[in-house]
């Protein structure tokens, strides 16, 4: 039950997210645009978090705890694009610029890994232990098929 309250409460951020985000202008003040870094690089951290909770819970058999983290990530991929405004490449993110330049595919990439994502949950409900790997790994894929050409390297 506590799972379902939480996320619903990720769900109605992520849903603000997608509604209020793109209504800002690329000239929009510098303080908005940090504060949707901010979100965007705490989002990022999110999917780490969920991608290694559905390991461990994955090797637990706790499906119930896989599908509740790949609902998570399925949420919060789907409100990447959102929170990559262009001119939001500063301070503590990894972010390129060449995401708005390939803003079309950059948007593909997390529409699909949100779709894996709810795939993973299906499976996960399903109790299909192959049929998650599976899945899991093409989630794994899919987060490096947008990391590579959109994220930096990171700092040592």
């Amino acid at each position: 039950m506590r799972i379902g309250r939480w996320l619903c409460a990720l769900g109605c951020v992520v849903l603000m997210a997608v509604f209020f985000l793109p209504s800002f202008s690329a000239g929009q003040d510098e303080q908005t645009l940090r504060g949707v870094q901010r979100v965007r690089v705490r989002t990022m951290k999110s999917i780490s978090r969920a991608m290694r909770r559905v390991k461990v819970y994955t090797k637990k058999a706790n499906y119930k705890r896989v599908a509740a983290a790949a609902e998570e990530i399925a949420l919060l991929s789907a409100a990447i694009p959102y929170l990559s405004p262009k001119g939001s490449a500063f301070g503590k993110t990894r972010i390129k610029n060449e995401v708005w330049s390939r803003f079309d595919d950059y948007t593909k990439i997390a529409r699909d890994s949100a779709q894996i994502a709810r795939g993973l949950a299906k499976a996960a409900q399903a109790k299909d232990k192959s049929a998650v790997l599976k899945t899991f790994s093409a989630l794994s894929d899919s987060c490096t098929q947008c990391h590579k050409p959109y994220r930096k390297k990171k700092r040592k």
